[in-house]
């Protein structure tokens, strides 16, 4: 893939599917004395239950409707996960009441690997997770003063602060080939940047952030200046290739020294929908550049349908709305030309591309829609299992393109509590054949692929403690299914 992989996750929410499960861990039930029993009912066997939620990406203080720990005369009646409603909505469950213990061992009976952060670092604020394997993640926290990276190997349970840094952290990006995890921060209004290395586990001294690179050329962010600029891969050379800090989304032409990019024209929209950008030509040879004859407009590249000819592109304005709400548009390189491929209003949000297949997915009412190569429907999944229950997160491929995830959240209660919790659902490319990570309603803020696909993390967090957990999607079995 080209492109560097963003590493920032915002969840919203997702679908799920049905397991048949343990009311709670043998850990729980011998800690409030109570006997979990399996439920035989067809309804029950499709519901959740919820812990006690927190909200948003800080632990400070118990939401509404997280009440504090029951007196110990009444442990035994509230330690356990009350069962969903007769109607199968996991939703309608009771929050029930949990020591921090308690959730702890609840989280350690739901994943294969949890890493619990460390409680003096409760109330500061989560950044970032990155995953560099199956065994390992580095992830941002607020210090303070700044922000610390942290990395975690699950194999030996070490976690140890690879940097501290001044500033506001912006983003981790994956490079392009996913041997250097590039750091973007912000210091007295300057970028700044850093880069861990995998290979030699440490921290280099980079001075710019890898957008795109083929065999010859690497194309940065730079702190030298804002813009484009190039960089030969053998360190023979480096050079601005343009003035604005705005400009963004170059693209190789596969074979060649050339590539596409968007550039920031300087000029508003005419209807005040934001700033007009151009679709650029830059040949690296003859260091020029040519303007294609595009309409300008809000634009994203979104990746190659047909390597070197055809783009896949956004033309959507959102700025201001809750949903990231797309207008795809095929653009033809050969041609010079575009065509749009939803009709005119249609109410279509979150869209996903799929470099594997070259295919892409959108989030429609009720369902996920699945585009073939063409742009052509190849298929409807529907995410909802229980009306109540809303989908809460664009749905996002996994690297190698096999696999797609999504997060659902239980519906808002009358206090607004249940509407941080969710389950996490794991699919086929196609958002076929789902299954449910975890049997509870956890309050997951974000969740990350691992590299090759094969696990996947979470964090976790409300007034109970701040959780990093992985899953291996092996241990998930084959089962699946959506309610009946």
């Amino acid at each position: 893939m080209e492109q560097g992989r963003s590493i920032k996750v915002w969840i919203r929410g997702m679908c799920t599917r049905g397991l048949v499960y343990l009311l709670i861990a043998l850990a729980l039930a011998a800690a409030s004395g109570c006997e979990a029993e399996k439920s035989n009912d067809d309804h029950a066997a499709n519901s959740a239950v919820e812990p006690a939620s927190g909200n948003g990406r800080k632990a400070d203080n118990p939401p509404s409707g997280d009440t504090e720990r029951a007196p110990s005369d009444q442990a035994a009646a509230t330690a356990a996960p009350e069962t969903a409603t007769s109607n199968g909505d996991p939703s309608a469950a009771a929050a029930p009441v949990y020591t921090d213990e308690e959730y702890a061992a609840l989280i350690a009976s739901q994943f294969n690997k949890v890493h619990q952060l460390d409680k003096a670092g409760e109330g500061e604020y989560f950044y970032e997770l990155a995953v560099l394997g199956e065994n390992e993640v580095v992830y941002g926290m607020d210090n303070g003063d700044g922000f610390e990276l942290v990395q975690h190997d699950f194999r030996t349970g070490k976690t140890r602060s690879i940097i501290s840094l001044k500033g506001e952290l912006i983003s981790l990006t994956f490079s392009p080939e996913r041997q250097m995890l590039d750091i973007s921060y912000s210091l007295n209004d300057a970028w700044k940047f850093k880069a861990w290395s995998f290979s030699a586990g440490e921290l280099k001294g980079n001075l710019r952030t890898v957008l795109a690179e083929n065999e010859k050329w690497s194309l940065v962010r730079s702190d030298k200046g804002g813009g484009i600029w190039g960089v030969a891969r053998d360190g023979s050379g480096k050079f601005k290739l343009t003035d604005n800090a705005l400009d963004h989304s170059p693209w190789w032409i596969p074979g060649t020294n050339q590539f596409v990019f968007l550039a920031h024209t300087n000029r508003k929209i005419n209807d005040g929908s934001g700033y007009e950008y151009a679709l650029i030509l830059y040949d690296m040879d003859t260091r020029k550049w040519k303007e294609l004859s595009f309409d300008k407009g809000p634009w994203k590249i979104l990746g190659w349908m047909e390597p070197g000819k055809k783009l896949l592109v956004d033309h959507a304005f959102n700025e201001g709305v809750d949903l990231n709400y797309t207008e795809p548009y095929i653009v033809d390189l050969e041609l010079i030309e575009e065509y749009p491929l939803f009709s005119a209003g249609m109410d279509a949000y979150d869209l996903a591309f799929n470099a594997s297949s070259r295919s892409f997915a959108v989030t429609i009412s009720g369902y996920l829609a699945f585009y073939d190569q063409k742009g052509d429907i190849h298929s409807l999944e529907p995410w909802l299992v229980y009306s109540s229950e809303q989908l809460g997160s664009p749905f996002t491929y996994s690297p190698d393109g096999k696999r797609g995830a999504y997060l659902v959240k239980a519906a808002p209660t009358s206090d607004g509590a249940s509407g941080a919790l969710g389950r996490l659902v794991i699919t086929d490319a196609y958002g076929r054949e789902p299954m449910v990570l975890h049997d509870y309603n956890l309050p997951v803020i974000s969740f990350e692929w691992s590299p090759d696909g094969k696990a996947i993390a979470c964090f976790i967090q409300n007034s109970h403690g701040s959780f990093i957990v992985m899953k291996e999607l092996e241990s998930l079995g084959g089962t699946s299914g959506r309610g009946n």
